[in-house]
């Protein structure tokens, strides 16, 4: 018998521990659906969800020359570009993937070319592009204007949060 349909009057916080179960539950189905799915999150399980939250759409390049074809691209466009530096196996990263794709974020980059450089495979080249780019880990985000080029003091090393970021982008 696990208690489920019991009275909860004679139980001390009885009413407070089932509505925390409950809240449990709900993650846990919408951690199970965005699993299902191939999110990469667990903070926002369900984000590309019908009626869920969108989030930016970013190019994920792999290799030097791919970087710089987008970025010729972003130039072309006349729009500027975010170049967020990414791997799997770096956490501060994924935590600026989590914070880049935030809801108070998603409106201000939408207008930007957004461009992934994923050196999860720590390749020569990716090594190269690094090292190009003043890099030594992938935990970075730099900053273009529609001219392709960088603006360099809103370059964001490491983890910072939504208001950093969102001063970077007025920079552009």
């Amino acid at each position: 018998k696990l208690g489920t349909v019991d009275s909860v009057r004679n139980k001390p916080f009885g009413l407070a521990r089932r509505i925390v179960g409950l809240v449990f539950l709900c993650y846990g189905l919408a951690a199970w659906v965005g699993m299902l799915k191939g999110e990469q999150s667990s903070q926002l399980p369900i984000v590309n969800a019908p009626g869920g939250i969108s989030t930016p759409t970013w190019k994920t390049v792999r290799t030097y020359d791919e970087l710089q074809r987008a970025l010729k691209d972003a130039k072309a466009s006349g729009v500027p570009a975010v170049v967020q530096w990414y791997a799997n196996w770096c956490l501060s990263c994924q935590v600026m993937r989590d914070t880049l794709n935030q809801p108070s974020l998603r409106d201000k980059l939408g207008y930007a070319h957004l461009i992934r450089f994923d050196s999860t495979y720590d390749t020569e080249d990716q090594r190269h592009a690094m090292a190009i780019n003043g890099l030594v880990v992938p935990a970075a985000v730099q900053f273009f204007a529609s001219t392709g080029a960088e603006v360099e003091k809103a370059r964001i090393i490491g983890e910072a949060p939504s208001r950093i970021i969102y001063q970077s982008l007025k920079s552009l």
